[in-house]
């Protein structure tokens, strides 16, 4: 399938109407993301293209399912709240819309950031998505977050601001008296068990 999007990138480079040939059983505000990419003449288009519809499994529904949700609840909430997976996909999307106000890449960034210190990640992808007012995806802007790449002069600043994003996670949980199972997905995102990621990190 990767061919196929380099052979059809190649293609539009030459001329842009060439129509999307691009097909999978994918979920509609997905396949929107891959859609505007086509359009669009940024450099590395393709393989952002290639990394959304390589994404498997529940994650597909529960990020197109969250994108959904956070679009109905921006005009209550006034800001965007981020969406983030775990696991072999690593990904943070924010959704800008005419509520939460003009893009704000550098707090996304920083989001982005902390998550990478917080799970000792590599490298995480940062998507933000601009919609118009009428709910349609109008661009789609991204950045590699690389651990490798934050400066070391920012890291102690990162490592507490990314321990306290752990805290208030787990707090959340317990404060809605639910307990948390050894062997359930740890609250904080990391995508481990709980006795071999917070728990272990709380008993010492």
């Amino acid at each position: 399938y990767r061919s196929e999007i380099d052979r059809f990138f190649s293609t539009r480079q030459l001329d842009s109407n060439t129509p999307c040939p691009l097909k999978q059983d994918i979920p509609a505000c997905l396949w929107e993301i891959v859609e505007v990419l086509s359009r669009s003449n940024k450099l590395g288009r393709a393989e952002i293209a290639a990394y959304m519809l390589n994404i498997g499994g529940s994650w597909r529904t529960n990020i197109d399912t969250n994108i959904r949700e956070e679009l109905v609840r921006q005009p209550t909430t006034k800001r965007p709240k981020p969406l983030s997976t775990h696991g072999a996909i690593k990904l943070t999307i924010f959704c800008w819309t005419k509520h939460s106000g003009p893009r704000n890449s550098s707090s996304s960034l920083y989001h982005a950031q902390k998550l990478v210190v917080m799970h000792n990640e590599a490298r995480r992808l940062l998507m933000e998505l601009s919609y118009s007012v009428a709910g349609e995806l109008q661009d789609v802007n991204w950045t590699w977050v690389e651990l490798s790449g934050i400066p070391s002069s920012e890291l102690p600043r990162l490592r507490s601001e990314a321990n306290n994003l752990r805290q208030k996670r787990i707090a959340q949980v317990k404060t809605q008296n639910r307990k948390i199972g050894r062997n359930a997905p740890c609250p904080c995102g990391s995508g481990k068990k709980y006795k071999k990621c917070c728990l272990d990190r709380d008993s010492h």
